[in-house]
């Protein structure tokens, strides 16, 4: 049987639980590649995640905060296009066509249970 390609993922942000602003959600999704028989790298994946938080209270937030604050160039984009992207990357990565990408094909490594068992969750719920 072949080996699934294994995803190191070390996601950012999302430890205040009960943080206000954004502060409970992912700002930062790094991906790194690596070849499950030699351990050579195969590929690295990374985005910023613009809290959806943000988006839902712009008018509010730019009410309390000061235009400094606020970043209009900044390349980070929301969580279910991040999502989008790092299926395509890992689509290209492993050679599959639309459809064709398996959970068989690819294994998740994380340091703990953190990332996958509380952060990954609570953004989906709110992205």
């Amino acid at each position: 049987a072949k080996r699934p390609v294994l995803l190191l993922l070390d996601l950012e942000g999302g430890g205040n639980k009960d943080g206000r602003d954004g502060e409970d959600e992912i700002i930062e999704v790094p991906v790194l590649s690596l070849c499950p028989s030699t351990g050579k790298e195969l590929g690295r994946f990374h985005r910023f995640v613009r809290p959806g938080h943000w988006t839902r209270e712009e008018w509010s937030m730019k009410k309390r905060f000061r235009a400094q604050c606020f970043n209009a160039g900044a390349n980070a984009i929301p969580f279910p296009e991040v999502v989008d992207d790092l299926l395509n990357w890992l689509r290209e990565l492993l050679r599959k066509e639309p459809g064709e990408l398996r959970s068989e094909d690819f294994l998740f490594v994380t340091c703990g249970n953190w990332d996958v068992k509380s952060a990954i969750p609570r953004q989906c719920s709110n992205p």
